[in-house]
């Protein structure tokens, strides 16, 4: 089978949620992506399957997968849903089979400034100069007084 045939239905259901909420990812389980692959692409598969759709797409680097979970006290590590990311890979083929990408590629190719390389909030070499100069003049200003 066409790679493409597998990975064109779940990215377009990726996009599709997280679109609606504005957000240039989504975290949906495998069970809600398998109800909307029957509602709007009119295509019913397996778990196994929808995993290897899924690895596929991540494979062409069309998406990035994040296992989340979390720990809990009584159980321990707890697997949550999955969060998925398209990336601009991802969003030029959902460009290519006719969706409308432009506001997520413009986002992705946004040109973001340059962070300083140092800030006062993060760094505390300033503080400590200005700490450092200070212990020093009162040190060499006590050794200077005469002592009676």
């Amino acid at each position: 089978m066409n790679v493409y045939l597998k990975t064109d239905p779940v990215l377009s259901i990726l996009h599709g949620l997280s679109d609606s909420f504005d957000k240039m990812y989504c975290f949906p389980s495998q069970e809600r992506i398998m109800e909307l692959l029957i509602k709007f692409r009119d295509t019913k598969i397996a778990i196994a399957t929808l995993n290897r759709w899924l690895r596929a797409a991540e494979d062409l680097k069309y998406i990035k997968r994040r296992r989340r979970t979390r720990h809990d006290k009584k159980l321990g590590m707890v697997f949550q849903s999955t969060l998925y990311r398209i990336t601009y890979k991802g969003y030029q083929r959902l460009k290519r089979i006719g969706m409308d990408v432009i506001k997520q590629l413009e986002e992705l190719t946004k040109v973001r400034p340059k962070r300083k390389k140092e800030s006062p909030g993060r760094n505390n070499n300033h503080f400590l100069e200005e700490i450092n100069g200070k212990v020093k003049d009162l040190v060499l200003g006590v050794l200077k007084k005469p002592i009676y």
